[in-house]
This record gives C-alpha cells, structure tokens and sequence, in this order.
C-alpha cells in the first residue's frame, strides 16, 4: 500500500482484520480466530475507510483473506473495481462462524 500511495500517488488505506491481537502473532494462529469475524462488522470497517478518503470513486485491492472480502464487499455498493487475488468464494471450513 504504501508503494501505491508513494510512487502512484493514490490515497491508501489498510484495515486490520484483528486489531486486538499482536502482531507478532503467527499468521496460523491469527487465521483461527476467523470463525469469530463478523462480515457486518468487517464490512462497516471498509466502508468507513473508504468514505474517510474523501474520494468519491474507491477501489478495492485483497490477497487472500482480504481477497474473499474484496468479494464480500461488492453488496455494499462502496466500491468502484476490486481487484481479488486468492480471495476465497466460499468462506473455508476453518474459517466459518455465526457471522460470516
């Protein structure tokens, strides 16, 4: 994101699907806490960001995990283009909890 912002001069922003959690935390025990996510919660998040650019037109870019919410977030409306890479179609077994 930050080569985005600095070499293409777009505005960026990057959500944090666990602020809660240290970052330190390796990425196999973070991935267990998706079950608990919620996508209304998650959803509101990257809507919030984007209306706090300022920018009328926003676009949406996610690998993996961030890939399946670049999907989700489609039925907000928000976004202009998402660009998904391994994004997820269906949420994985692993990952499935009462608010995804």
């Amino acid at each position: 994101m930050r080569r985005f912002a600095h070499e293409w001069g777009f505005t960026t922003i990057a959500i944090d699907p666990f602020p809660a959690v240290d970052p330190a935390t390796p990425v196999d025990q973070r991935f267990t806490l998706m079950g608990g996510l919620s996508d209304t919660d998650k959803l509101r998040d990257l809507t919030e960001a984007a209306d706090a650019t300022g920018c009328e037109h926003v676009s949406m870019i996610g690998f993996c995990m961030g890939g399946m919410y670049c999907f989700k977030a489609v039925s907000t409306g928000r976004f202009e283009r998402i660009a998904s890479f391994y994004g997820m179609i269906r949420v994985p077994e692993g990952w499935r909890g009462a608010g995804q």
